[in-house]
């Protein structure tokens, strides 16, 4: 009876033991997006003034928060919504030119790193998407698992799937910030079946130490 007993408790280890071998169904976490894309330090901002060259060219935004160059260092940019820096570049250059006529783009500073042929920081259009960032990092490498991709923004961490091309967050907009990180295939062998064989080399010992008892 003892005998049986210690079986039944071996199986029921063993198949513990197997369920927990098994890989994790991941599922997405559900990114915020409502919030407005802003500009931080360390951004930058390409503005371009049709025929005013000296007013051009691409500035990068201070630790104040301002644009670092002579002229727009008076012109705040970070923390404010996108529309609002081009409002306030353009009532800016209202000082040197009348109904000035100019393109502003800026450009969210990014880490791209995992597995991805060039993992670095990276300095994008803010149209930039999650698979387009991955995509400019010269894209994953043979051993990149895109169904274990973490993004991090604003001090949170978001587990995502972007084995899909189609998926919804591969044509999400990247953030000023955000931390890209490809994540790198499981070895089945010794991920997997190693320990099922582990497990069941071990249940069979215990049986047979039990049986000759």
């Amino acid at each position: 009876m003892n005998s049986n007993r210690l079986v039944r408790a071996s199986l029921l280890t063993f198949l513990v033991a197997m369920t927990a071998c098994l890989p994790p169904k991941r599922t997405n976490d559900v990114v915020p997006d409502n919030t407005p894309a802003m500009l931080h330090p360390g951004d930058s901002v390409k503005v371009a003034v049709w025929r005013n060259p000296e007013l051009s060219g691409g500035f990068l935004v201070a630790d104040d928060g301002t644009l670092r160059h002579p002229l727009y260092q008076a012109v705040h940019v970070a923390q404010i919504p996108l529309d609002s820096v081009t409002a306030r570049i353009g009532a800016y250059l209202t000082q040197f030119t009348t109904n000035p006529q100019f393109v502003v783009q800026p450009e969210f500073h990014i880490v791209v790193r995992g597995e991805v042929r060039n993992p670095s920081l990276y300095t994008v259009p803010q149209e930039t998407t999650l698979g387009g960032a991955i995509a400019a990092a010269g894209g994953p490498t043979p051993e990149a698992q895109l169904r274990k991709v973490t993004l991090v923004r604003d001090q949170h961490a978001y587990h995502l799937d972007l084995s899909d091309p189609a998926a919804p967050w591969t044509a999400a907009p990247i953030r000023s910030g955000d931390q890209i990180i490809i994540g790198r295939k499981s070895n089945l062998f010794f991920g997997t079946i190693l320990p099922l064989v582990t497990a069941s080399a071990a249940l069979a010992s215990l049986i047979s130490v039990l049986r000759r008892n």
